[in-house]
């Protein structure tokens, strides 16, 4: 497979169809390869969050400074830069209707404002022990899932929490929405999210873990329905997901460089 592609290979996506049987069942620790891969320009180095802005346009975001960056889906160039915070640990951004979020470490959740040029922060009960790292939308509930990389809060103990901040109340539900059991036996002992999204087109909630380089999907009910091996070369710290409307999958890793995979979806069934 070739390690680099142009970006406009992702756009043949937005027209082909994907399906997937909500009953399949699915392979563990098999491992998933790109269709097309591309590099990021240094500044995204430290790239922490994806999300799809428009049908050309993919939202980036990372680590060190609250920069949002415009990314095109047919040319993989930088289009625009927008600086709504100064120095910070931003984790996720997500895009909810005509609004864009974005996560710091800590928990706290910012909401940018039309022009992108400011923030307006909420602070949550959750902290740096639980280090937020995902961050995705969910329309049922109007609510934004975040997934704790660390410290599950709660009193839990082996397993990796979500919890969902209410955007029509902006505060944090106290309870764990989605939780994933830390299951030796399917290879994720070691699971420790770093990104989060919704795939409407299973109905499953997908996340990655960055220092195990590993995708797992969850159903509504939090059950596991599957896991996977990402390309440690490819991928060498996942920290990214979006999904184009056809269904394939954007995963996105830091690194020197930075780079975003897609994979076609469905993802491969067991035999």
């Amino acid at each position: 497979m070739r390690t680099l592609l142009v970006l406009s290979l992702l756009v043949p996506a937005l027209l082909r169809s994907a399906s997937c049987d909500s009953a399949t069942q699915l392979k563990t620790h098999a491992q998933l390869e790109p269709v097309a891969v591309i590099s990021l320009p240094s500044e995204l180095r430290e790239l922490s969050g994806l999300t799809l802005l428009n049908d050309s346009t993919l939202g980036a975001i990372q680590d060190e400074e609250g920069i949002l960056y415009d990314i095109s889906l047919v040319t993989g160039r930088v289009t625009s830069r927008s600086r709504f915070h100064g120095a910070g640990d931003f984790e996720g951004i997500e895009r909810a209707g005509a609004t864009i979020y974005a996560l710091q470490s800590d928990g706290d959740v910012f909401v940018l404002d039309e022009d992108r040029k400011d923030a307006q922060k909420f602070e949550t009960p959750l902290n740096s022990d639980a280090d937020t790292e995902g961050l995705a939308f969910d329309a049922a509930s109007n609510s934004l899932f975040i997934a704790c990389k660390e410290d599950p809060g709660d009193g839990l103990e082996d397993v990796r929490a979500v919890y969902a901040f209410d955007l029509s109340t902006n505060t944090l539900r106290p309870r764990p929405v989605l939780i994933l059991l830390l299951d030796s036996d399917l290879g994720l002992r070691d699971f420790k999210p770093s990104a989060l999204t919704y795939h409407s087109k299973t109905g499953w909630w997908l996340m990655t873990s960055s220092t195990t380089q590993q995708l797992a999907a969850l159903d509504t009910t939090g059950q596991l329905v599957g896991a996977w091996e990402l390309p440690a070369s490819v991928l060498p710290q996942p920290e990214g997901l979006a999904v184009l409307p056809r269904g394939d999958l954007l995963i996105g890793s830091e690194g020197r460089p930075a780079r975003i995979a897609r994979f076609a979806f469905p993802l491969p069934s067991a035999p």
